[in-house]
């Protein structure tokens, strides 16, 4: 018998000590959220009375691998602190959703906190509401979209995105055409329940990789519409919208490492948040043995730059979660330099780089994890970034055991999994090749645990 199936044989006291002992694994962050070891995939986030709510998909009965997608639920009221509340929707048996309760949004339907989601096989678009966020109850008459619009052969219907404008209810889907390219269908509603296909909101997309747009996401920022999508990573288009139609203007790449299926809310202080789903970077059978697969990232604004390319940075609310600090100014380098008496697999560090300086240079973390920024070819950590000759850089990295966040400049992020052994290297090191380098300042903080609340126990 392999793990899958005597995992799938446990008995609930079985279950449960399996997920006591995977929450204890040395990989498993301290300060991002999770919920109960299991698989987890997808955010869905939604604000409400002040409070930041995030959905995902998981596994049910702990199970560490994809299969019969659940929703669970977690809140928060300062973005660093989290309780788990529940399993939000399960598939029910014989109906629209009866072989997974996938991805979709949660709006505010005149004052009801409402679901929209996909239901297989086949993919359907079905609605649940609740009165107190807690317990949910699905419309009796799902699934209310019954299928993509008639003489459209598509790749894929899934993952609603619904927003209102004017008196109207408008939702995309996403969905792909094969051979085009990505698609993400319109539909209007005056009620949520009686939906009519308008058109496509974006035409085709033909980018290499993006066929077809899984996790849409749709919205105003700053003067801008903003179309996510997801398809090999999580891509942005910033433009126009009018005439119910989205044209593109500018096109990037939210995260280039483990990070998927993006979305958004706008919380109660006017800011467009960002969750995404950080994915493992070691084999399955490793995450399986582990008990556990997934992350939820940390919490991050978006903002349209005056180039019209979208910005993201750490919300400050993570502040709270600082412990010992660390700080050096005016520092001269040359090779690579060991900062004397810190380390951490839990940390955040904050590094200005003065203007010129070495051909690449950067951070080393966990003794091997290379941070760097190649001015030559005007990329950090493999993403585009090229500074003007008087500009500095300042990386900021969050570090949480098997998961590294780094932001710089506002302009670019990265998402990395790496997996260390106990014991190994946790020095913090400045280098610099090609020429000598100043650093304006080193600010390295321990972060503190933020072990997640669990109603009732895991």
């Amino acid at each position: 018998m392999d793990l899958k199936e005597k995992i799938a044989d446990e008995t609930e006291e079985e279950m449960r000590a399996r997920q006591a002992k995977a929450a204890l694994d040395p990989q498993r962050p301290l300060y991002h959220y999770q919920p109960p070891p299991s698989w987890m995939n997808d955010p869905i986030p939604f604000f409400w009375k002040g409070h930041y709510h995030v959905f995902n998909q998981h596994s049910p009965k702990g199970r560490p691998w994809w299969c019969d997608m659940n929703w669970s639920h977690a809140v928060s009221e300062d973005l660093a602190h989290w309780t788990y509340l529940s399993t939000a929707l399960s598939p029910t048996p014989g109906g629209p959703d009866k072989d997974g309760c996938f991805t979709g949004c949660v709006v505010d339907h005149d004052g009801v906190p409402t679901i929209m989601y996909t239901g297989v096989n086949p993919e359907v678009q079905c609605l649940a509401t609740s009165e107190d966020m807690i317990e949910w109850g699905k419309y009796p008459a799902n699934p209310v979209i019954a299928g993509p619009p008639k003489g459209l052969t598509v790749v894929g219907f899934r993952d609603p995105c619904a927003w209102k404008e004017g008196d109207a209810w408008y939702a995309i889907i996403g969905s792909g055409i094969e051979g085009v390219g990505g698609i993400s269908l319109l539909y209007k509603s005056e009620d949520m329940v009686r939906w009519e296909y308008m058109h496509p909101l974006y035409e085709p997309d033909k980018t290499p990789g993006r066929g077809m747009h899984e996790c849409p996401d749709f919205f105003p920022l700053d003067g801008k519409h903003i179309l996510l999508t997801s398809a090999v990573g999580t891509h942005w288009d910033v433009g126009t919208y009018a005439d119910h139609k989205f044209t593109s203007e500018k096109h990037g790449r939210i995260d280039r490492g483990n990070y998927y299926a993006a979305k958004t809310i706008l919380d109660g202080r006017g800011r467009r948040i960002i969750w995404g789903w950080i994915q493992e970077g070691r084999p399955q059978d490793e995450a399986t043995a582990a008990g556990w697969s997934g992350v939820l990232s940390l919490p991050r604004i978006l903002k349209v730059l005056p180039d019209d390319s979208l910005g993201v940075e750490p919300v400050p609310e993570l502040e709270t979660l600082r412990g010992n600090h660390w700080s050096y100014r005016d520092v001269k380098i040359s090779g690579t330099e060991l900062l004397d008496g810190i380390e951490g697999d839990c940390i955040e560090v904050l590094v200005k780089f003065a203007p010129g300086g070495g051909r690449e240079f950067g951070i080393i973390l966990q003794g091997s994890d290379r941070i760097s920024y190649d001015r030559e070819k005007g990329q950090v950590v493999g993403a585009p970034l090229n500074l003007s000759p008087d500009e500095e850089m300042t990386l900021r990295v969050y570090v949480d055991r098997s998961v590294t966040e780094i932001f710089a400049n506002g302009r670019v992020s990265r998402t990395l999994r790496t997996y260390h052994k106990p014991g190994d290297d946790k020095g913090v090191r400045l280098f610099t090749s090609g020429g000598s380098l100043s650093v304006e300042s080193i600010d390295v903080w321990e972060i503190k645990a933020a072990p997640v609340k669990y109603l009732g126990g895991i």
